[in-house]
């Protein structure tokens, strides 16, 4: 494939070449390797992102994608958020993002940025307004922590890679993100900040990591598109109202034998339909349905015991054969979602056999969600 564009319009194109999976078992969830073909981009240093463009004769107005190596900082942000009107696409792969003290940054009341964090309210304005124009962003490898309100209404992001170096999701970091169909939270994180996902109204499914430990108030408030979510044995506190409104909700998979204790986090599940069926462990039903909020719900033992690590004895498998993904060593009633790279759903439904079948319409690469495996498979061919 090839792209042709104006100076003006573009700085880098990158075009991605993923090794498809050929027997992907759970326990080895990893980032596949890829190819890619650099164009020119813009060397920054720290705070200079603006005077890097404009000297290697691109124009700030004009400009929808590009890609940064180098050193930027929370002003270089405000250079991306307020600066490039038709900004699209941003990809930061190869950048290190540096400490920042003073005004200048991305809020004036703040005045500490620390190293490898995407800023607060780095595509948010301090008036609450996010970059109508953003699409797609991949993070920095070497970022450890996504700010508060990072993307916070930023309406048509429908794509945003997070390296495993992430460990913590800030506070409101997408909120009202709602072209936002599918988020692959890598295994580093530990902690999802409160509103973190709230008013995400496109998202479909999520899968919550065997490192996460906790899920803040409201972390996916209104999320009312939602039609499944993984909580792993490893969470031990979920705040208040976390899925308030979630109201399409069908499958919950709770992986603690032991019920984490909602007493302190009210209205946790409000809104959820009484119809959707928690999955547990073997044995652990009596526990749930003594415990206050899970046992509203249709409560099927099918899980692993947590005595063990699930993701370790899971057999489950992905394949693409012929124009389909195959999908095999499914549990019947897991949930199933595959999406385009660009984050629309083309399939979303718990499986009925321990084998799926699913036709792609086309070529090139999807994200596969099954249980808590999630995927990336290239399909070279349509059948």
């Amino acid at each position: 494939m090839k792209r042709t564009c104006s100076k003006n319009q573009r700085v880098f194109i990158s075009f991605f070449f993923f090794l498809c999976f050929t027997s992907t078992n759970v326990a080895q969830t990893t980032e596949r390797a890829f190819t890619t073909l650099l164009l020119p981009v813009i060397a920054s240093t720290a705070g200079g992102l603006s005077t890097a463009i404009t000297t290697s004769g691109y124009s700030l107005a004009t400009l929808t994608e590009i890609s940064i190596t180098g050193t930027i900082d929370a002003r270089d942000f405000v250079t991306l958020r307020d600066n490039m009107p038709l900004l699209s696409n941003v990809d930061m792969s190869a950048v290190t993002i540096g400490a920042y003290n003073g005004n200048a940054g991305t809020n004036s009341n703040i005045w500490l940025y620390p190293a490898n964090e995407l800023p607060q309210f780095g595509f948010c304005t301090s008036n609450w307004i996010g970059k109508a124009t953003l699409n797609s962003v991949v993070i920095p490898s070497s970022v450890t922590s996504l700010g508060m309100l990072v993307f916070y209404g930023c309406h048509n992001l429908t794509t945003v890679t997070i390296p495993t170096s992430v460990v913590s999701i800030g506070s409101s970091a997408f909120s009202y993100c709602n072209g936002l169909t599918s988020v692959t939270i890598p295994f580093s994180v530990t902690a999802i900040g409160s509103d973190a996902f709230n008013g995400c109204t496109g998202l479909t499914t999520i899968v919550i990591p065997s490192t996460v430990k906790s899920i803040g108030d409201q972390a996916f408030y209104l999320c009312n598109k939602l039609v499944s979510a993984t909580i792993p044995s490893s969470v031990i506190s979920i705040g208040v109202r976390a899925f308030y409104a979630c109201s399409s909700i069908l499958s919950l998979y709770a992986y603690s034998s032991t019920p984490v204790s909602l007493s302190t986090g009210s209205y946790v599940f409000y809104s959820v339909p009484g119809t959707c069926v928690l999955h547990v462990p073997t044995g652990a039903k009596t526990a749930y349905l003594a415990a206050a909020q899970w046992n509203v719900f249709n409560i099927v033992e099918d899980l692993l015991s947590t005595g063990v690590n699930a993701a370790k004895e899971q057999t489950l498998k992905v394949n693409v054969q012929n124009g389909q993904v195959v999908i095999t060593g499914v549990r019947v009633g897991e949930s199933i979602t595959i999406c385009t790279l660009q984050g629309s759903t083309i399939y979303c439904q718990q499986a009925v056999a321990p084998s799926v079948a699913v036709n792609l319409p086309m070529q090139g690469v999807y994200i596969v969600q099954a249980g808590i495996l999630v995927v990336k498979v290239l399909n070279p061919t349509t059948i």
